[in-house]
């Protein structure tokens, strides 16, 4: 049986969330009489922020949640991430002139992608998401032992989904939603395994797609993760409790995460 409590307060967000998301902001930034936004930049960061705050019971305290650009010692970088949830304590402040944040890859858990246009995105739209954070998460290329307080010995494994760098996407709605499943995988540039996929997109309007896993020996279920050894992996969507669906993902994927300590002197030597 379900806390009474819990369910009550998150449902209490989600509602206030969608309410922010879908009509509040619109109100604040659209005209109606011109049929367009009025300064759509306020209004992507107006959304990243209603995003963050309804992210934030959902992860644990010792996270926290920025905006910014993803490094690692091999002088790579990302574009700009609208959500990055990181390991505060083991984060080094790396920002520039303009204030723009650079967070090392070892010590980021999860970065997600905020969609607040109130129509529903395409393929091709989804395709650019898809492939932009694929690439984030490829990223993830580190050496050394964990400082995680799940386990301090644990050395970086990539096919340990507690070692994977989860993306996620949120965004009011996809076109053919009832697809998404079995055209997901076509929307991926040849550069990228399974490994690279996205953990979970929320639609606000309803659904919630993620990974369906199966061991071969009757034991079946749908995690956040792309890739669970031993098992074969499936896309799988949800319409059903999609919100309480992605509650759960977002806990699971960042409260396991195995969090690494930066060698800053690897970022910078030649």
């Amino acid at each position: 049986m379900a806390s009474r409590i819990v369910k009550s307060l998150i449902d209490e967000k989600v509602e206030n969330f969608k309410l922010a998301f879908q009509k509040t902001s619109f109100g604040l930034f659209y005209d109606e009489k011109k049929q367009e936004l009025i300064h759509p930049g306020e209004k992507g960061t107006y959304c990243e922020s209603i995003a963050k705050d309804f992210l934030r019971p959902f992860i644990p305290q010792r996270l926290d949640i920025g905006t910014g650009f993803i490094i690692n010692a091999y002088d790579e970088v990302s574009t700009q991430c609208d959500i990055v949830i990181y390991d505060a304590k083991n984060t080094p402040l790396i920002e520039n002139d303009q204030k723009q944040r650079f967070f090392p890859v070892e010590t980021v858990v999860a970065v997600g992608e905020i969609k607040s246009g109130k129509k529903a995105i395409s393929r091709t739209e989804l395709k650019e998401i898809v492939n932009k954070l694929a690439k984030i998460k490829k990223m993830n290329k580190l050496k050394g032992i964990s400082n995680s307080e799940n386990d301090h010995s644990h050395k970086f494994d990539k096919k340990d989904p507690r070692d994977s760098l989860a993306t996620f996407l949120i965004c009011n709605d996809i076109t053919r939603k009832e697809k998404i499943a079995s055209e997901m995988s076509d929307l991926y540039e040849k550069d990228y395994i399974r490994d690279d996929y996205l953990s979970f997109a929320l639609f606000i309007e309803g659904g919630v797609l993620s990974h369906s896993h199966d061991d071969g020996k009757g034991d079946k279920g749908i995690a956040p993760y792309p890739v669970i050894k031993n098992c074969s992996s499936e896309w799988c969507f949800k319409e059903k409790l999609h919100f309480h669906e992605t509650c759960h993902y977002l806990w699971q994927t960042t409260s396991l995460a195995y969090i690494y300590t930066p060698d800053i002197i690897s970022y910078l030597r030649d």
